[in-house]
């Protein structure tokens, strides 16, 4: 009975510990990569606390009543945890059921649009680093990493227009990171702890702060690749394009980290400039409407 009830306080603990993340802390913001694989384990982690949790106590009311010959049914304190338990695990389930079946349909008519997209309007393939990069005729400024036809990456001539080879470089290595590193499984356990949890008022703040660490970590392994200078100015094109949330801030925390590191001396002019003229622009431009999600 105590393993019982310790399993299924740690699960509690453990799972409700992901709002914790709505606002990420300093230490978060320059090292996501770290601070996601933690709450990645802290949420897994109280999962199977969960689950063994239920296990054990479903299993403790059936040899209990075998052992003492009372009714299944009797109202112990192990058979009534045991229900309550079985009842949370239904409840869960079938929010969860109808939230996916929403989130199936969403993703269903992305991937349809996406699949039409790169069949009639690719006019260019590239590998790199053994991932595919597919390039589309489209005015539509666009950069994406997805799995569906395989891992790949979309990138659209309106995009590629814009920036430098070094800056588009910088975006592909970004998107190959989402890839290699299987950003998309800790977006959809965000969504899943959320979905487990929506009532808590942090639930969409939490989900906000994870995407924002996992821009933020494939920001660092595309700096770590191509250097901060193309990644600053990449980030500044896509903010003056209006499609990167957040890439202002993000090229000036790249700013910030480099110069503590000896990437810092490595830095372009143009880089500093950018750095320069983002501390001097005039109130009446920072007040402008937020960009769209990339």
């Amino acid at each position: 009975m105590t393993f019982v009830l310790v399993a299924l306080v740690l699960a509690i603990a453990l799972t409700a510990s992901a709002p914790l993340l709505r606002r990420p802390e300093r230490w978060s913001i320059r090292h996501p990569a770290a601070a996601l694989a933690t709450w990645v384990v802290i949420f897994c982690g109280g999962c199977l606390a969960f689950v063994v949790a239920t296990v054990a106590v479903v299993a403790a009311a059936i040899r209990g009543n075998r052992h003492t010959g009372q009714a299944w049914l009797a109202p112990t304190a192990v058979v009534i945890l045991a229900w309550v338990t079985l009842i949370v695990v239904g409840a869960v389930i079938a929010l969860l059921t109808s939230r996916w079946e929403v989130r199936a349909r969403s993703t269903s008519a992305t991937r349809s649009e996406l699949l039409l997209l790169t069949a009639c309007r690719t006019y260019r393939t590239q590998v790199v680093a053994g991932v595919e990069v597919r390039y589309v005729d489209t005015d539509r400024v666009l950069a994406m990493s997805t799995r569906v036809g395989g891992p790949q990456i979309v990138v659209s001539r309106a995009l590629v227009e814009s920036l430098d080879p070094a800056q588009l470089r910088a975006v592909i290595e970004h998107e190959r990171a989402h890839l290699r590193w299987r950003h998309d499984l800790i977006a959809s356990t965000a969504c899943l702890a959320y979905d487990t949890m929506p009532w808590l008022p942090a639930g969409r703040s939490f989900r906000r702060s994870v995407h924002l660490l996992v821009e933020l970590a494939a920001d660092d392994v595309a700096a770590r690749v191509c250097g901060p200078t193309a990644c600053v100015g990449a980030l500044d094109a896509m903010h003056r394009l209006g499609v990167a949330e957040g890439a202002d801030l993000r090229a000036q925390r790249l700013l910030a980290i480099n110069a503590d590191t000896p990437a810092a001396g490595r830095l372009s002019g143009a880089a500093r400039s950018y750095a320069a003229a983002k501390s001097s622009r005039s109130p009446a431009s920072s007040s402008s409407p937020s960009p769209r999600r990339r």
